[in-house]
């Protein structure tokens, strides 16, 4: 995975590129609605203080509530291929915090792969057979100051 600076201020490009020699697929989180939302559940978004004594976590800021259709979204990776998506920061929040008590100029995301629950939509239980990718992968550190628009 990398990161880069975004289109926009405080937003950031993040890639997830299939290396490897095998077809797969990554579970990111969840798409509400038949696809007209999507929430990454799967990332955390590490940001660190300048100095880098402090770091805190981040996990993207669910909806209150959520009503209607909700399923698995899985993004196709062929081998060699990639994907990319625009983070924004104010999706995030801290994890063990109320507010960041820092100045973030450091950032990294993790991603956790996750195999496909029995918790699909009766429509889409073929998703079971499908190979995902599972592990840890952790992208390069982004300086933010680069970012600054």
């Amino acid at each position: 995975m990398t990161t880069a600076c975004g289109p926009q201020p405080d937003t950031i490009r993040l890639t997830i590129q299939n290396s490897g020699n095998q077809d797969t697929a990554v579970l990111l989180g969840y798409a509400l609605g038949n696809g007209e939302v999507y929430l990454p559940r799967e990332f955390i978004v590490e940001v660190t203080s300048g100095d880098g004594s402090q770091t805190e976590p981040l996990v993207f800021q669910r909806p209150l509530r959520l009503a209607g259709r909700i399923d698995n979204w899985i993004v196709p990776l062929p081998q060699q291929a990639s994907f990319t998506l625009v983070l924004r920061a104010f999706d995030f929040i801290p994890l063990t915090t109320r507010s960041l008590p820092f100045k973030a100029e450091q950032l990294r995301v993790r991603l956790t792969g996750k195999t496909i629950t029995n918790d699909l939509n009766p429509d889409l239980v073929g998703l079971r057979n499908w190979h995902v990718w599972t592990g840890e992968a952790a992208s390069n550190t982004l300086d933010l100051r680069q970012c600054e628009h």
